[in-house]
């Protein structure tokens, strides 16, 4: 599995039962070519295209590879560092707070092996999150360290009298992040319907969160 060793084919469609874990990788520049040209400062990728690019690349199990060239004087770009700045501001406004954390990490204590959330195949596992928030953004993650199991589940919000859909999904990986309109709901139900490996079902982190006003 060495680069330019692989077959890019084999690569590129996937081994359900391989056994190594290689993501994809994401190269875009944030430039319209690879390289620094004056006249290209104003088609400098914007913060929210950043952003997009964000959760259409890390935000579906790849790897996010930005170019950022340098200037005829070995020194980036001031319209490029205001777009990379903004463009973190932003990831860090919209992800700062995990609406879930408080309530995953008491309520499943006991269904923990080692740091990873343990969960069962067609057992719905809820998040109550106290009182009615809103929110926008979802987030999972694997426990890559058993590889990939998870292959289909489905997301549902409670709307005060019954259980509404939210987000159906395939494949997690090591991170997945799901875009909504904002809801406003005091729990989410989380059901994971198919898995490779029905005994290891685990998950290292899940998040909700609502975006930062510019994203």
């Amino acid at each position: 599995m060495w680069p330019g060793k692989v077959n890019p084919a084999y690569l590129n469609k996937g081994d359900e039962n391989g056994k190594s874990w290689i993501p994809a990788e994401t190269y875009v520049s944030v430039r319209p070519g690879w390289f620094w040209h004056e006249k290209e400062n104003s088609q400098v990728r914007s913060a929210k295209n950043l952003v997009n690019l964000y959760y259409q690349s890390v935000g579906r199990n790849s790897l996010l590879l930005l170019n950022i060239p340098p200037n005829k004087d070995g020194l980036f770009e001031e319209t490029d560092i205001r777009a990379i700045d903004s463009f973190r501001t932003i990831l860090n406004e919209t992800f700062a707070v995990n609406l879930a954390t408080a309530r995953t990490k008491r309520e499943l204590t006991d269904k923990k092996i080692n740091s990873f959330m343990s969960l069962k195949l067609n057992e719905p596992f809820v998040i109550d999150l106290g009182k009615a928030r809103d929110f926008d953004r979802l987030l999972l993650q694997e426990n890559i360290a058993n590889g990939q199991s998870i292959k289909q589940g489905v997301w549902e919000y409670w709307d005060g009298a019954y259980w509404q859909l939210l987000k159906t999904f395939s494949t997690i990986g090591y991170k997945r992040l799901f875009r909504f309109d904002t809801i406003k709901s005091s729990k989410l139900r989380l059901t994971i319907i198919q898995a490779k490996f029905d005994d290891q079902i685990q998950l290292s982190e899940i998040g909700i969160y609502k975006a930062a006003v510019g994203e």
